[in-house]
């Protein structure tokens, strides 16, 4: 990494490979707080419906936070689905019957895609 290091260039870069975006620090400090939050809670809003969708439960948005949530299973998290969105390259995180999703900014409606091609292949 400090090989590439050239003077009057970002040295830290955030990036999501498969979306392709490219953010760096100076990015992100030209945003501010409340803008964040507002486009990912309306990144969380779009997963929770389409989740319910799905049969499946999520709190509403007024007791979510809307930088993650969760996506709750009544008979609990199918085993295969793990295994199944690793090889969509989407990750998530189990917590009891649950899935944690935490979108970040360099997501895309792609992933949004992704994540859902495979909770309806495990449902």
């Amino acid at each position: 990494m400090f090989s590439q290091y050239k003077p009057n260039e970002p040295i830290y870069t955030i990036r999501q490979v498969d979306s392709g975006n490219t953010f760096n620090v100076e990015d992100i400090t030209e945003w501010d707080v409340e803008n964040v939050s507002e486009t990912l809670a309306a990144f969380t809003e779009t997963i929770a419906l389409r989740a319910t969708e799905l049969g499946l439960n999520v709190a509403p948005a007024n007791e979510r936070a809307s930088h993650l949530m969760g996506i709750h299973f009544l008979d609990g998290v199918p085993k295969e689905l793990l295994g199944n969105l690793a090889e969509r390259k989407v990750y998530v995180s189990v917590r009891g019957n649950s899935v944690r999703v935490s979108p970040h900014l360099y997501n895309t409606d792609n992933d949004v895609d992704r994540l859902f091609d495979a909770l309806s292949a495990v449902l």
